[in-house]
C-alpha cells in the first residue's frame, strides 16, 4: 500500500493506523518514488501530507529511524524530494532519522528550499504552488508570510500577497474579470485561514511545544478540461462531496444552482492550509482527545473553535471566524472541507444552497452523510486541514 492518492484511500489509511496502531505503522513501507506523483483532484494532495503526518505521529523515533534507514532513495531522489510538497515535508519530519549517508544531501535540499522562498512566487511552478513552514528550523518561516520577528504579516500585506499566490498558479491571461473582483473576499478568506495556524500548529493539547511542527500552505489551479469526473451510474455509492462539487461545473455552460444564468468556468482554484498540531478538538478542549469519546463533543468543539470572536489562542489572534468565512464562500459559490481529529465536515455553496439551514449559519455537514450535521466518527488524524475550493468563471 502506497501513501493514499484519493480521499477514500486516505480514510482507509488512517483507519488502518487507528485499528492496528503501531503494528500497521511499523509494517507500512514508504515508496519514495511515489512521493513526486501528485493526486488528480482537489484536496487529495494535501490529504497525502496529512496521511504522512498521521503515520509519523503513530511511530516512535526509533521506529521512524528503522523505516527510513532502510528506505531506498531512488537515483532521482534529489529532484523528487526537492520539487514535491510531500517530499519536503518528509525531509522535515524525518530530518534526523534517515541514514547518515543521506542526511547531508537531504539537509541541503531543505536549506535550498527555504532560501529560494525569499524570491517566491518567482520559483512557483505553474498550476501548483506551496509554502512550507518548518517551526523547528531557524530559516523555516517563509518570508512571504512572516516577518523577522517570526510573526505572521498583517492583513494589509495579504492584500498584495493574495494576488501573488493566485498568480503563481494561474496564467496572466486568466487573471482578468471575475477573479480580479474577488480579490477582497479571497484576501479575507486566506488571511483568516493562515492566521489560524498560529494557534493550532505550535503546541500540543497540554501546551507543550511540538517537536517537528510543520505547516503547509497549498494552492493549485485545476483547468476544467483536466478534471472531468466520471460517474458510474450503476454504483449505489454517491459521489464524494468534493467530486460532486467539481462535477457541477464540468459541463460547458453549467448553470449555478442558485440561478438559472448559465456561466462558463475556467476551472477550480484550491487553497488548503494544514498544521501538525493537536487538531481543532484538542486545541479547544485543551486535552488529549478520547478516541472512544462522544463524537458530538468533537463536532461542537470544532464549531466553537471556529466561531467568530472565539479563540483557542495562546496569542491575541481570534479563531478562524467560521461565519465570516462561510459568508465569503457563499459569495464565491465555494466549498470548504475540514478534516481534524475524528471529524470530517464540509459546506458546498454551489450544489446545496437550498438546505433549510441558514447559508451563513456556522454549521457544517458530515462528509459521509451528506446533507446532515450529525457527525460520523472516522479514524483520528494528526493536525487540522482546511481546504477551500473556488470556481473561476471565464
Amino acid at each position: 500500500m502506497n501513501l493514499p492518492r484519493t480521499i477514500d484511500d486516505f480514510e482507509e489509511f488512517v483507519s488502518s493506523i487507528s485499528r492496528s496502531g503501531a503494528n500497521f505503522a511499523k509494517t507500512f513501507r514508504l515508496d519514495v518514488s511515489d512521493v513526486g506523483n501528485t493526486a488528480q483532484f482537489p484536496i487529495e494532495e494535501i490529504s497525502r501530507v496529512q496521511a504522512l503526518l498521521s503515520w509519523f505521529r503513530a511511530l516512535s523515533p526509533a521506529d521512524i529511524g528503522q523505516i527510513l534507514q532502510i528506505t531506498e532513495l531512488p537515483g532521482d531522489a534529489d529532484h523528487v524530494l526537492a520539487t514535491s510538497m510531500l517530499g519536503l515535508v518528509l525531509i522535515i519530519l524525518g530530518r534526523s532519522e534517515f541514514r547518515p549517508t543521506d542526511r547531508k544531501a537531504l539537509r541541503s535540499i531543505r536549506n535550498d528550499y527555504f532560501e529560494q522562498l525569499r524570491s517566491w512566487p518567482d520559483l512557483a511552478r505553474m498550476d501548483t504552488s506551496f509554502l512550507i513552514c518548518d517551526d523547528g528550523y531557524s530559516k523555516g518561516l517563509p518570508a512571504p508570510l512572516f516577518n523577522a520577528d517570526r510573526l505572521l504579516k498583517n492583513d494589509k500585506h495579504f492584500e498584495q500577497f493574495v494576488p501573488s499566490m493566485i498568480g503563481s498558479v494561474m496564467a496572466a491571461e486568466e487573471l482578468t474579470g471575475v477573479i480580479e473582483e474577488q480579490n477582497p473576499l479571497l484576501t479575507t478568506l486566506l488571511f483568516e485561514l493562515m492566521k489560524n495556524t498560529q494557534d493550532h500548529a505550535l503546541f500540543d493539547a497540554e501546551g507543550r511545544a511540538i517537536e517537528n511542527s510543520v505547516r503547509v500552505f497549498f494552492s493549485r489551479f485545476y483547468p476544467i478540461e483536466n478534471i472531468a469526473v466520471v460517474v458510474n451510474k450503476k454504483s449505489s455509492v454517491p459521489l464524494a462531496p468534493h467530486l460532486a462539487f467539481i462535477k457541477s461545473f464540468q459541463s460547458e455552460g453549467a448553470a449555478t444552482m442558485r440561478s438559472q444564468t448559465k456561466k462558463k468556468f475556467r476551472g477550480i482554484l484550491e487553497f488548503s492550509v494544514l498544521d501538525s498540531g493537536p487538531g481543532f478538538v484538542g486545541s479547544w478542549l485543551r486535552k488529549q482527545v478520547d478516541p472512544q469519546g462522544d463524537i458530538d463533543v468533537e463536532y461542537r468543539a470544532v464549531l466553537e473553535c471556529l466561531r467568530s470572536g472565539h479563540s483557542t489562542a495562546r496569542n491575541p489572534n481570534r479563531g478562524l471566524g467560521l461565519t465570516d468565512v462561510l459568508r465569503a464562500l457563499r459569495a464565491l459559490n465555494g466549498f470548504i472541507r475540514i478534516r481534524t481529529n475524528r471529524i470530517c465536515l464540509y459546506r458546498d455553496f454551489h450544489m446545496l444552497p437550498t438546505t433549510p439551514l441558514s447559508e451563513t449559519e456556522a454549521v457544517l455537514m458530515d462528509w459521509q452523510k451528506g446533507v446532515s450535521s450529525k457527525p460520523s466518527a472516522l479514524g483520528p488524524v494528526t493536525g487540522a486541514t482546511v481546504s477551500v475550493l473556488i470556481p473561476v468563471e471565464a
